[in-house]
């Protein structure tokens, strides 16, 4: 919440911030793959009864739904309490769109056979490794 009050309160400060919030969300994304699959090894491995694996594995969607849910709940009520965008009313048509030319024009050199199989990776490797202008390889 302090970071999106210093957003608020100074724009300008919020924008030269910016690195800061991309590192930490690509650092969460290199800590969650690792984490999975410790806890997934750790559990298969502590199992000693076939019984037991049985439980995990009813728990483990249950489990998931029922935290998917509450998030979903928790999001919407801070949507209908905080009203994030209300009181903005923006003109589309005075818009500037030359900052948008980075994002769309990779989409308009794709066709839909390109997009398919570049959902494929060509190779282990670069299925790990981040290609900036290829969106689901990475």
């Amino acid at each position: 919440m302090a970071f999106c009050s210093v957003g608020h309160f100074y724009p300008e400060t919020g924008i030269a911030m910016k690195p800061f919030g991309d590192g930490f969300i690509k650092l969460i994304k290199i800590i969650i793959a690792p984490i999975i699959f410790y806890t997934v090894v750790t559990d298969i491995v502590g199992m000693q009864k076939l019984g037991k694996v049985g439980r995990v594995g009813i728990k483990a969607p249950l489990y998931f739904e029922v935290v998917s849910t509450l998030a979903l709940v928790a999001g919407l009520v801070m949507v209908h309490v905080i009203q994030p965008g209300a009181g903005i009313y923006i003109n589309a048509n005075t818009l500037d769109t030359k900052g948008f030319a980075v994002y769309t024009s990779a989409t308009e050199t794709q066709n839909v056979v390109d997009f398919l199989f570049n959902i494929v990776s060509s190779s282990i490797i670069k299925f790990f490794v981040y290609i900036k202008d290829e969106l689901l390889s990475c």
